[in-house]
Protein backbone atom coordinates (compact mmCIF):
# COMPACT_ATOMS: atom_id res chain seq x y z
CA UNK A 1 0.00 0.00 0.00
CA UNK A 2 1.47 3.41 -0.93
CA UNK A 3 2.41 5.78 1.86
CA UNK A 4 -0.11 8.60 2.29
CA UNK A 5 0.87 12.19 2.94
CA UNK A 6 -1.35 12.98 5.92
CA UNK A 7 -1.47 15.87 8.31
CA UNK A 8 -2.53 15.20 11.88
CA UNK A 9 -4.24 17.47 14.39
CA UNK A 10 -1.58 18.72 16.84
CA UNK A 11 -4.01 18.28 19.77
CA UNK A 12 -5.54 14.82 19.31
CA UNK A 13 -3.30 13.41 16.51
CA UNK A 14 -6.35 12.48 14.41
CA UNK A 15 -5.44 12.50 10.68
CA UNK A 16 -7.33 15.12 8.70
CA UNK A 17 -10.01 13.72 6.44
CA UNK A 18 -10.48 14.65 2.77
CA UNK A 19 -13.06 17.37 3.38
CA UNK A 20 -11.39 18.94 6.41
CA UNK A 21 -8.71 21.01 4.64
CA UNK A 22 -9.66 24.66 4.43
CA UNK A 23 -6.71 26.24 2.63
CA UNK A 24 -3.10 25.71 1.61
CA UNK A 25 -0.93 28.70 0.79
CA UNK A 26 2.73 29.31 0.11
CA UNK A 27 4.24 31.47 2.86
CA UNK A 28 7.72 31.66 1.36
CA UNK A 29 9.66 29.84 -1.34
CA UNK A 30 8.73 26.17 -1.02
CA UNK A 31 7.21 26.47 2.47
CA UNK A 32 3.47 26.02 2.84
CA UNK A 33 0.91 26.69 5.51
CA UNK A 34 -2.08 24.36 5.63
CA UNK A 35 -5.25 25.21 7.53
CA UNK A 36 -7.48 22.28 8.47
CA UNK A 37 -10.48 21.42 10.63
CA UNK A 38 -10.40 18.69 13.28
CA UNK A 39 -13.72 16.83 13.59
CA UNK A 40 -12.82 15.46 17.02
CA UNK A 41 -11.61 18.73 18.63
CA UNK A 42 -14.07 20.87 16.61
CA UNK A 43 -11.35 23.49 16.00
CA UNK A 44 -9.24 24.82 13.15
CA UNK A 45 -5.51 24.26 13.23
CA UNK A 46 -2.60 25.42 11.10
CA UNK A 47 0.41 23.28 10.19
CA UNK A 48 3.51 24.64 8.48
CA UNK A 49 5.22 22.42 5.93
CA UNK A 50 8.85 23.52 5.60
CA UNK A 51 10.83 23.47 2.37
CA UNK A 52 11.66 19.90 1.45
CA UNK A 53 13.86 18.97 -1.48
CA UNK A 54 15.21 15.76 -2.93
CA UNK A 55 17.83 15.13 -5.61
CA UNK A 56 16.99 12.54 -8.24
CA UNK A 57 19.44 10.03 -9.66
CA UNK A 58 19.57 12.13 -12.86
CA UNK A 59 20.72 15.21 -10.90
CA UNK A 60 17.46 17.18 -10.89
CA UNK A 61 16.16 18.80 -7.70
CA UNK A 62 12.56 18.06 -6.71
CA UNK A 63 10.61 20.26 -4.31
CA UNK A 64 7.53 19.48 -2.18
CA UNK A 65 4.42 21.51 -2.87
CA UNK A 66 1.00 21.48 -1.23
CA UNK A 67 -2.21 21.66 -3.24
CA UNK A 68 -5.84 21.77 -2.21
CA UNK A 69 -7.71 21.05 -5.43
CA UNK A 70 -9.53 18.75 -5.88
CA UNK A 71 -8.41 17.68 -2.39
CA UNK A 72 -5.32 18.26 -0.28
CA UNK A 73 -2.17 16.57 -1.53
CA UNK A 74 1.53 16.96 -1.18
CA UNK A 75 3.67 16.14 -4.17
CA UNK A 76 7.24 16.49 -5.30
CA UNK A 77 7.71 18.39 -8.57
CA UNK A 78 10.86 19.42 -10.44
CA UNK A 79 12.25 22.61 -8.89
CA UNK A 80 13.11 24.10 -12.31
CA UNK A 81 9.46 23.85 -13.38
CA UNK A 82 8.34 25.36 -10.05
CA UNK A 83 10.77 28.30 -10.45
CA UNK A 84 9.70 28.92 -14.06
CA UNK A 85 5.97 28.81 -13.28
CA UNK A 86 6.30 31.18 -10.30
CA UNK A 87 7.71 33.84 -12.65
CA UNK A 88 6.00 33.15 -15.99
CA UNK A 89 2.80 31.30 -15.09
CA UNK A 90 1.55 27.83 -15.96
CA UNK A 91 3.37 26.07 -18.78
CA UNK A 92 1.44 24.06 -21.37
CA UNK A 93 1.93 20.29 -21.59
CA UNK A 94 3.82 20.45 -24.89
CA UNK A 95 6.62 22.59 -23.37
CA UNK A 96 9.36 21.69 -20.96
CA UNK A 97 12.10 23.60 -19.14
CA UNK A 98 15.67 23.44 -20.44
CA UNK A 99 18.78 24.27 -18.37
CA UNK A 100 20.85 26.54 -20.63
CA UNK A 101 24.22 25.72 -19.04
CA UNK A 102 23.40 21.99 -18.81
CA UNK A 103 23.73 21.86 -15.00
CA UNK A 104 20.50 20.21 -13.84
CA UNK A 105 20.75 21.52 -10.26
CA UNK A 106 21.23 25.17 -11.38
CA UNK A 107 17.64 26.41 -11.18
CA UNK A 108 18.22 30.17 -11.37
CA UNK A 109 15.57 31.75 -13.57
CA UNK A 110 18.23 33.18 -15.93
CA UNK A 111 19.45 29.62 -16.59
CA UNK A 112 15.99 28.28 -17.49
CA UNK A 113 14.17 28.49 -20.79
CA UNK A 114 10.91 26.92 -22.00
CA UNK A 115 11.19 24.78 -25.13
CA UNK A 116 8.74 22.74 -27.16
CA UNK A 117 9.24 19.05 -26.30
CA UNK A 118 9.91 18.10 -29.91
CA UNK A 119 12.72 20.67 -30.22
CA UNK A 120 14.29 19.65 -26.92
CA UNK A 121 14.22 15.97 -27.80
CA UNK A 122 15.87 16.69 -31.17
CA UNK A 123 18.48 18.74 -29.33
CA UNK A 124 19.25 15.74 -27.10
CA UNK A 125 19.68 13.35 -30.04
CA UNK A 126 22.98 14.95 -31.00
CA UNK A 127 21.85 17.15 -33.87
CA UNK A 128 23.72 20.42 -34.26
CA UNK A 129 21.59 23.02 -32.52
CA UNK A 130 24.42 25.31 -31.46
CA UNK A 131 22.48 28.23 -33.00
CA UNK A 132 19.02 26.88 -32.18
CA UNK A 133 16.41 29.62 -31.55
CA UNK A 134 13.47 29.17 -29.20
CA UNK A 135 10.59 31.49 -28.32
CA UNK A 136 9.33 32.03 -24.77
CA UNK A 137 5.65 31.01 -24.63
CA UNK A 138 4.92 33.74 -22.03
CA UNK A 139 6.66 36.89 -23.28
CA UNK A 140 7.53 35.78 -26.84
CA UNK A 141 11.19 36.76 -26.41
CA UNK A 142 13.63 34.89 -28.67
CA UNK A 143 16.67 33.07 -27.30
CA UNK A 144 19.61 31.39 -28.98
CA UNK A 145 20.87 28.33 -27.17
Amino acid sequence: MPRRNTIKCPRCKLPASRGSYLEAKEIEYGSFEVKAWCSRCQKDYVIQLPLKTKETAEGYIRIRIARLKPFFSQSMIPEHRYVWERIHGRLSEDYLIHHINGIKADNRIENLVAMPKASHNSHLQGRDYSRFQIVCPSCHAKFLI
